[in-house]
C-alpha cells in the first residue's frame, strides 16, 4: 500500500515537473517572440524614416545614426525596450547648424519688474540631431559676452547663464525645435539688447543660432498697447496658416465685449488679405478661443445681413457653404470655456474685378452671437489680364562688364594698431598709382602700421623694412588668390575665424571719419560666392532669390557709389550684406552655386538698375518705399501680400521682399526665383546684364 502510494506521488511530481518544463518553455518562447515582434517594429519604423522623412530633407547618411538611437547605425537593445539613454555624440561642431523661423517679437516694451513670456522657434538645418537631455543637450546661454549673468533672468531659467534647454526631446534635422523661457524686466529704464546662442551642450555654440532682442524697459505711466504682442509665443506657420497661441490678432476688427456670457478671442486667421484672380475659390480658416462662461454645443459663421444681396445670399457664396448666408457650421463636440474651435470653409471671389470685404460673425448654440468673433478680410479681384508676368523669362537690356566692388572689412583708428596679411600664391604690394613697392611669396607674412598724424605706412617682414604714403593695394600675381588678414579678428562658434578673403585687400583712409580701412576688393560674382545671407540647406530657388537681389543691390551702390562716401561702397556686415567672405564660400556650397547659376542676373525696372531691399518677414503685407523711409514712392516697391507671414509681426523694415515669404514660395509653393522676385518688386524684369 506504501509503495503504490509512493508511485502515485512520483508520477504526480514527474507531470507537476512537466507542466513546469512546458510552462518555461512556453514563457522563453514568448520572450523571444516579443523581441523579434519589437526588432521588426522598429525596422518598419526606421525604413519608413528614412523613405518618407529624410527624402524631403537636404541631409546626407550621417542622420542614420540619430534615427537608430546608437552611434553605429544598428538598432539598440535599448531601443527595442524603450529604455532611455544618454546620446551619443557622434557629431561634429560642424554639423550642428540652425536657422531662426519663429519668435515672440522681434523687439519688447516692459514695465519696469514685469515678466513675459519668450518662445523661439528654430529649424535644424544641420546634419546632427537635437535633444533636451544626453552629453550633448539643446539650450539657450546668455551671450554678447557669453556666460553673462542677464538684467533680464526670469523666474524658471535652467541656469544663471543658461534660461532653457529645447522643449522637445528630440529634433531631427529639417524640423522645427522650440524654446521657451521667461524674462522679467529689472527695475532701471533704459533702452537694453539682450543677446542669446544656441548650445549642443559641451560641443558647439550652434551656426545661426545667435539672437538678440531689443528690449525698452518703459516708464509705468506710458502707453503699453503692445503687451499684448509682447507675450505672445512664437507665430508658427503651418503649411499657409499662421496661428497665432495667445493674444489678439493685430488688424482684426471686433465688436466691443458685452457682459455676454458667449465671448471668444480670435486666435487664428489663415488670411489677413486676399489678392485673387476673378473667380477664384480660396480656402480660409478661423480658430476661436471660447474665452466666455458657457461652452459652445454648435458654432458656425454668418455673413451679416447688410452684406447680403437682395435674393439673400453673399457675393462670396459658392455651394461648398451651408447656406446663401451661412459659410460653415461645426459642432461635433461641445466647446468648452478656455478651448479652441476651429472653422475651415472656401469663399470665391467675385467675377468683377476690384476691392471688395469680406465680412463674417461668429454665432454659437445656433443663433447667438458671440462678442469678439466678428471679422474682416479685405480682397482684391483682379483680371487675368492684370495678373504679374511671372513667366520665368530672362531678358538681356544692359551690356556692361563685370566690375570690380569693395567692401569695409574693419578698421583701425590709432598708431598702435597694425594689420598683418598673407596670401595662399605669391603676391605684390602697389600704391595707389599701380607701381609696385615689394614682392612677397606665398604665405609670407607682412605687417603694416599707419602713423595717423604724418599718415606714413611702415611695411616691415622678415625681408623688408620700407615707408609710403597714400593707399596701399595687395593683389595676387596669380589668379584664384586667397588673402588671410591675420591681425583681423572675425570667429564663429564652430571654430572659423572669418579673415580670409579672394582676390584683393587695400589699406585706405576715410578723411570724412579718419579711419584707416582695410577693404576687399574682388569681382561681384566672387563677392556673391561669400555672401551669408542664408543658410546652405534653404530651397536654391529661394537662395537664387536672395543671390539675385543681392547682386542687384551691390551693382546699385556700386553705380551709385555715395553711401559710404566714395571711399568704399559697401560694408561686410548688415549694415548693407552679411559678407563673411572666402570661409562662407566653403561652408555654404550651394550659395555659390545659385550665384554661377545665374551669374550677371539682376532686378531692373523700365531698363534701370534699381534698389532691391529685402528683410525677415511682413506681417502678411509689405510696405512702400515712401510708408517706411519717406519720399517719392518707387514703383518697384509697393505693397504686396505674403499669405504665409500673415499674423505674424513685422520683422525688419518691411520693404521689398520678405525672406521668409519667399522661402515659402520656394518650398512650398514651388516657384522659380524669378517668380518670387517678380512678385515682390513689382513690375520688373529679371535682366542678365553680363
Amino acid at each position: 500500500m506504501t509503495g503504490a502510494v509512493w508511485t502515485i506521488g512520483a508520477f504526480r511530481k514527474e507531470k507537476e515537473a512537466r507542466n513546469f518544463k512546458g510552462t518555461l518553455l512556453g514563457i522563453v518562447v514568448s520572450f523571444f517572440v516579443l523581441v523579434l515582434f519589437a526588432f521588426l517594429l522598429n525596422i518598419a519604423e526606421n525604413y519608413y524614416y528614412f523613405k518618407y522623412e529624410t527624402s524631403k530633407k537636404e541631409v546626407n547618411s550621417a542622420q542614420n545614426n540619430a534615427v537608430s538611437g546608437s552611434s553605429d547605425g544598428f538598432i539598440s537593445f535599448n531601443r527595442i525596450f524603450g529604455i532611455k539613454t544618454a546620446q551619443a555624440a557622434t557629431y561634429a561642431r560642424a554639423d550642428y547648424n540652425a536657422t531662426l523661423i519663429l519668435r515672440s517679437s522681434p523687439n519688447l516694451t516692459l514695465l519696469p519688474g514685469e515678466e513675459v513670456i519668450y518662445k523661439l522657434g528654430f529649424k535644424n538645418t544641420g546634419k546632427a540631431p537635437w535633444y533636451n537631455t544626453g552629453a550633448n543637450f539643446i539650450s539657450i546661454y546668455t551671450y554678447g559676452p557669453k556666460y553673462r549673468q542677464s538684467a533680464f533672468q526670469g523666474s524658471g531659467w535652467y541656469k544663471n547663464v543658461q534660461p532653457a534647454k529645447l522643449d522637445q526631446s528630440s529634433v531631427f534635422p529639417g524640423s522645427l525645435g522650440f524654446i521657451e523661457f521667461k524674462l522679467k524686466a529689472p527695475e532701471k529704464e533704459g533702452n537694453y539688447t539682450e543677446t542669446f546662442y544656441l548650445a549642443a551642450e559641451d560641443k558647439a555654440w550652434i551656426e545661426g543660432g545667435e539672437f538678440s532682442i531689443p528690449i525698452t524697459v518703459a516708464k509705468k505711466e506710458i502707453s503699453i498697447s503692445n503687451q499684448n504682442i509682447s507675450n505672445q509665443p512664437a507665430q508658427i506657420i503651418n503649411d499657409q496658416l499662421s496661428i497665432i497661441n495667445q493674444g489678439q490678432s493685430s488688424d482684426t476688427q471686433l465688436i466691443p465685449t458685452t457682459n455676454s456670457n458667449f465671448q471668444t478671442s480670435l486666435l487664428l486667421k489663415s488670411h489677413t488679405e486676399i489678392q485673387a484672380k476673378a473667380g477664384e475659390l480660396i480656402s480660409l480658416r478661423f480658430g476661436y478661443k471660447n474665452t466666455g462662461t458657457v461652452g459652445w454645443d454648435m458654432e458656425g459663421l454668418i455673413i451679416p445681413d447688410e452684406e447680403l444681396l437682395a435674393d439673400g445670399n453673399s457675393i462670396f457664396y459658392n455651394p461648398t457653404w451651408t447656406s446663401g448666408h451661412q459659410p460653415v457650421v461645426a459642432g461635433t463636440s461641445r466647446t468648452e470655456p478656455g478651448q479652441l474651435a476651429f472653422l475651415d470653409f472656401k469663399l470665391q471671389v467675385p467675377e468683377q474685378a476690384g476691392q471688395y470685404t469680406a465680412k463674417f460673425k461668429l454665432v454659437a448654440n445656433y443663433d447667438k452671437e458671440v462678442d469678439g468673433g466678428y471679422v474682416e478680410i479685405p480682397i482684391y479681384v483682379t483680371d487675368e489680364a492684370m495678373s504679374v508676368d511671372t513667366s520665368g523669362r530672362i531678358v538681356n537690356q544692359i551690356n556692361m562688364q563685370e566690375p570690380e566692388i569693395e567692401i569695409g572689412l574693419d578698421f583701425i583708428t590709432t598708431n598702435s594698431e597694425s594689420v598683418e596679411l598673407t596670401a595662399d600664391k605669391n603676391f605684390i604690394l602697389q600704391d595707389g598709382s599701380g607701381a609696385t613697392l615689394g614682392n612677397f611669396s606665398a604665405n609670407e607674412p607682412v605687417n603694416i602700421s599707419y602713423n595717423f598724424s604724418t599718415k606714413i605706412f611702415k611695411i616691415i617682414n622678415a625681408r623688408l623694412n620700407f615707408s609710403a604714403s597714400g593707399e596701399l593695394h595687395f593683389t595676387g600675381l596669380q589668379s584664384d588668390i586667397v588673402f588671410t588678414v591675420l591681425s583681423m579678428s572675425r570667429p564663429t562658434d564652430y571654430g572659423w575665424n572669418d579673415n580670409k578673403y579672394r582676390d584683393g585687400i587695400i589699406l585706405r583712409q576715410a578723411k570724412n571719419t579718419g579711419r584707416l580701412w582695410i577693404i576687399n576688393k574682388l569681382p561681384v560674382e566672387h563677392y556673391l560666392w561669400g555672401i551669408a545671407e542664408t543658410s546652405n540647406l534653404s530651397h536654391i530657388n529661394y537662395i537664387k532669390s536672395i543671390i539675385v537681389a543681392s547682386r542687384t543691390y551691390a551693382l546699385y551702390h556700386y553705380e551709385l557709389n555715395t553711401k559710404y562716401s566714395g571711399y568704399f561702397h559697401m560694408r561686410a556686415t548688415t549694415a548693407d550684406q552679411l559678407y563673411r567672405g572666402y570661409n562662407s564660400e566653403v561652408r555654404r556650397p550651394r550659395v555659390k552655386q545659385a550665384a554661377q547659376e545665374t551669374a550677371g542676373q539682376v532686378i531692373t525696372y523700365q531698363g534701370d538698375i534699381v534698389v532691391t531691399p529685402y528683410f525677415g518677414h511682413s506681417d502678411g503685407r509689405t510696405r512702400s518705399w515712401s510708408q517706411v523711409w519717406g519720399g517719392s514712392d518707387k514703383s518697384w516697391l509697393v505693397p504686396v501680400s505674403v499669405p504665409s507671414d500673415a499674423g505674424k509681426e513685422m520683422f525688419g523694415h518691411g520693404v521689398g521682399m520678405s525672406a521668409l515669404g519667399a522661402y515659402h514660395n520656394a518650398e512650398i509653393d514651388g516657384w522659380d526665383h524669378v517668380k518670387i522676385l517678380k512678385h515682390y518688386y513689382t513690375g520688373v524684369e529679371v535682366s542678365k546684364v553680363y
